[in-house]
């Protein structure tokens, strides 16, 4: 009736939960936090407190919202990792998607009068009405802007008219398809800005095989917007993150901005030869095999409710080549390898295939980095610094158990990679360390001929 409790630590020798102990000195009644965290006690817990009990109180204080929830709380660690999963979309800033040229562009007398006559165009008519039109407003533009016509063209191409190509069933995979484009020099009438430098390499002399073309990214802007959060399991790759199960959207639904915020930074841009991982690929059953058995875990899972998805050998292959380059240039360039970050372009369509990896940072000040990791992808360096990141993925400590893996990390979603060989902060990869496996790179003790690069010696 009247409890004096005491939080004290226990007799036991052990450090966990059992070792902490609730007693009280009125009656000596005592019990440990043994199974305090365990998801069916703490809600049973909670029931046995009756109609009165510790529900969820149903507020979003970042939102200033309350909605009605009946649910009980799941009690974790108030320091735990699982608290709180931030889901990040990041963007390059590239031409002609600038700020300089798209401000100048929107801040016109043309640009306003031309958003107002679109405005009073007919759904069914109004593409064709503006490719009438564009050559015309464009040159307006042109005189009133002093920005060259065929990029204001461009601009307002992609603007009002261009669509995302089919297979492509998202925006942010259009962009990505665009960022591809910009990387590779496809847009090089203009690709010079304030907020974009990019400098071709001429890569005959690397004796690297597999590859196409080498590209140094001297300045980047990278736009990173906060879109939402989750709890308990972290976030996927998905777009923005909405169709996830438990997302929580940081925003409401008729606000039309997230939270956001810019860095500038550096990086080096790696096209692989599409003839050549074709070739690999061709009559390559064990490359494909791990593939499809990633595929087949991940269909197992939550995330794949809100997105289905395929991982393909190329995939594979370019991510986790990724993460072995990263963790050597972590070694040679000056920055941690949580300073480092990858954005990958995979796609096998005819019409728009992407075999690519961009490495880059983006932790600098306002006015951006300075050059370590640019000058890591000149011709003295770069070609050692790939080698050796190919043959640091050929033994890992904990091999055979890491190379024979047919499954490990979350969800079994890697085959062969661990904190070892392969895994990075999860700042630094867009997968959250899932979709690994050094197999496809460099094969495995059972097919040592299954990875891209098993022959180069």
């Amino acid at each position: 009736g009247e409890p004096k409790l005491k939080f004290q630590t226990g007799t036991v020798s052990s450090a966990g939960l059992e070792g902490l102990e609730i007693i009280c000195d009125t009656c000596k009644a005592h019990a440990s936090l043994f199974g305090a965290f365990d998801k069916e006690e703490g809600r049973t817990a909670m029931e046995r407190l009756g109609p009165s009990g510790y529900r969820c109180s149903g507020h979003h204080p970042w939102r200033g919202e309350h909605e009605t929830c009946t649910e009980f709380p799941r009690a974790i660690q108030r320091g735990a990792a699982a608290t709180y999963f931030p889901k990040i979309v990041s963007s390059l800033v590239i031409p002609p998607y600038s700020d300089r040229i798209n401000t100048k562009i929107e801040q016109s007398a043309e640009y306003q009068k031309c958003l107002i006559r679109i405005d009073d165009f007919d759904a069914d008519e109004r593409d064709d009405r503006i490719q009438k039109r564009l050559d015309e407003w464009a040159k307006t533009i042109t005189l009133q802007t002093a920005v060259d016509f065929e990029i204001v063209k461009a601009v307002l191409t992609r603007k009002w008219l261009d669509t995302p190509p089919e297979e492509y069933t998202t925006d942010s995979e259009h962009y990505r398809l665009e960022e591809f484009r910009a990387l590779t020099g496809e847009l090089s009438d203009y690709t010079q800005s304030d907020d974009f430098i990019r400098e071709s390499i001429d890569i005959s002399s690397y004796g690297i095989p597999g590859l196409k073309s080498i590209a140094l990214i001297h300045k980047v802007r990278e736009v990173r917007a906060l879109t939402g959060f989750t709890r308990l399991n972290p976030p996927g790759s998905s777009d923005l993150g909405r169709n996830e199960p438990n997302f929580v959207a940081i925003k409401k639904p008729e606000t039309t901005w997230y939270p956001a915020y810019e860095v500038r930074g550096e990086g080096i841009f790696i096209e692989f030869n599409r003839g050549a991982l074709a070739q690999w690929l061709d009559g390559n059953a064990e490359a494909h095999r791990r593939a499809k058995q990633i595929t087949d875990n991940y269909a197992s899972t939550l995330m794949s409710e809100a997105r289905g998805r395929e991982i393909t050998p190329q995939f594979l292959f370019l991510h986790s080549l990724a993460h072995m380059l990263i963790r050597q240039l972590s070694f040679e360039c000056g920055y941690s390898a949580a300073s480092l970050r990858e954005r990958i372009y995979s796609s096998e369509s005819e019409t728009n295939p992407m075999a690519g990896i961009l490495i880059y940072t983006a932790s600098g000040d306002s006015e951006g980095t300075l050059g370590g990791l640019v000058r890591q992808g000149y011709e003295d360096s770069f070609p050692r610094v790939f080698r050796q990141a190919i043959e640091s993925g050929r033994i890992c400590s904990n091999d055979p158990v890491c190379i024979s893996s047919e499954g490990q990390g979350r969800d079994a979603l890697n085959l062969s990679a661990c904190h070892t060989c392969l895994l990075l902060p999860e700042t630094s990869c867009e997968e959250f360390n899932i979709f690994l496996d050094r197999g496809v790179v460099v094969g495995t003790f059972e097919h040592p001929e299954a990875g891209f690069y098993s022959a180069w010696n």
